[in-house]
């Protein structure tokens, strides 16, 4: 075991203790974090025996009477199916997993539960993807993503989403998968009944329209993503008309109308801010940026990005402040401002590394456009050293053609020897 991962045990261990004078419910909730925890450093026997104390505490618990006990009762429940299914996902028990996550899922909607819900619905997701249930995969990526984001969840819903588009292009590159969502969507807007889950399908089969990457499919995608919104507004659903706006804007982008594309995502971020969802808030408004500077409107662009920059700085999501702030640091090259760039681009830098997250790729490319406005602005020495340690990263990772492209740089800033 790693000294990482014995050290948040042992945290989670005390935290199980201090639990255990709040009564069963909260004593089994602490137990199933910690079981979880422990698979995850790959002690699954040990894993299980802990999962089986939290199950032994819904037990002691009983079934409460009261409105706030009953949640708490459901809670461990939806935990513990949530946990087990996991780890027999993680033993490639598939069809074990599937039951367990969906148990999950329920018990944690009956709960009020919404953030253990969506993490329930997103590892099924991919379960039912591996057991070739991928239309249903695709819905409850879809719901997760809008789940994550009521439930105030930091990142979550990006992971989501990333599963949604990517179940939506396997549906895309199926007839028989394409045909059976086809059905799927006409017996929901037949049925009626429930303008949340039509929203989900309509989304689902926009984004599988937005992978064919051609003018015809795009427009399709913006017509049912109209239509998605609707059911959202209808549903009274309005994460989920706020990411329907936003793919709406996705769409407006690939279509070339830079201008309404950033009109889009800032009525998506006015609507999660009315929310309170600040970090989907913050992402929508960089798009907006993204949008405005393609559009030409640097003005526009920057504002989105001083924006966006001061809610991840609130937020304490320092990674993202790192993408908006290379992004104002590109604005500010577009604009032939090299010298204004460089602080930006070394700041982006700094909360890179001080994020603690593994962001080669990102870093990287930081450093190289970083070593290009240096040289641009004149200072060949520092010029060198950041497309040097750019060229190192890429070296490393394996990026051949982004080595080329740093040789290429380094000559430009008067480095010998590169060919």
């Amino acid at each position: 075991m790693s000294g990482a991962g014995a050290e948040k045990i042992a945290h989670l261990q005390r935290a199980v203790e201090a639990a255990r004078a709040r009564g069963p419910a909260a004593e089994g909730l602490a137990l199933s974090t910690l079981s979880l925890a422990i698979a995850g450093e790959g002690e699954m026997a040990r894993a299980r025996e802990t999962l089986a104390q939290a199950e032994a505490r819904v037990h002691a618990a009983g079934e409460a009477t009261d409105e706030t006990g009953k949640r708490d009762w459901l809670r461990l429940r939806a935990a513990i199916a949530n946990v087990r299914g996991r780890m027999e996902a993680s033993e490639d028990a598939i069809g074990r997993a599937a039951d367990s996550l969906a148990e999950a899922a329920h018990l944690a909607s009956e709960a009020g539960d919404r953030e253990l819900r969506a993490e329930a619905l997103l590892i099924l997701a991919t379960v039912n993807s591996s057991l070739g249930k991928i239309l249903d995969g695709a819905l409850q990526a879809e719901e997760a993503e809008d789940l994550f984001v009521e439930s105030g969840a930091r990142t979550s819903d990006v992971a989501a989403r990333a599963t949604a588009d990517r179940l939506a292009a396997m549906i895309a590159g199926s007839d028989e998968l394409c045909a059976a969502a086809d059905e799927d969507l006409e017996a929901e807007r037949k049925d009626g009944k429930n303008p949340r889950r039509l929203g989900w399908r309509l989304r689902s089969a926009a984004v599988s329209f937005m992978t064919m990457d051609d003018e015809d499919g795009l427009e399709s995608a913006y017509a049912l993503l109209e239509e998605a919104g609707a059911a959202f507004r209808l549903a009274e659903s309005f994460s989920g008309e706020a990411r329907a706006i936003r793919s709406q804007g996705a769409c407006l982008g690939a279509l070339g109308e830079a201008t309404e594309a950033a009109d889009a995502y800032l009525e998506a971020s006015a609507i999660y801010a009315e929310l309170g969802a600040k970090l989907p808030q913050a992402r929508a408004m960089m798009e907006a940026g993204h949008a405005s500077r393609d559009a030409e409107d640097a003005l526009r662009a920057a504002e989105c990005y001083e924006g966006a920059a001061a809610i991840f700085r609130e937020q304490e999501s320092a990674f993202e402040e790192g993408f908006v702030t290379e992004a104002s640091a590109d604005l500010r090259r577009d604009q032939g401002k090299s010298a204004e760039s460089r602080p930006l681009y070394e700041k982006a830098l700094a909360l890179y590394d001080g994020s603690g997250l593994e962001l080669d790729d990102q870093r990287a490319g930081c450093l190289l456009s970083l070593g290009i406005a240096c040289r641009e602005a004149g200072d060949k020495e520092k010029a060198q050293q950041r497309l040097g340690e750019a060229r190192a990263i890429y070296d490393r990772v394996g990026e051949t053609e982004m080595v080329k492209e740093c040789d290429r740089e380094l000559r430009k800033a008067g480095a010998v020897g590169r060919r």
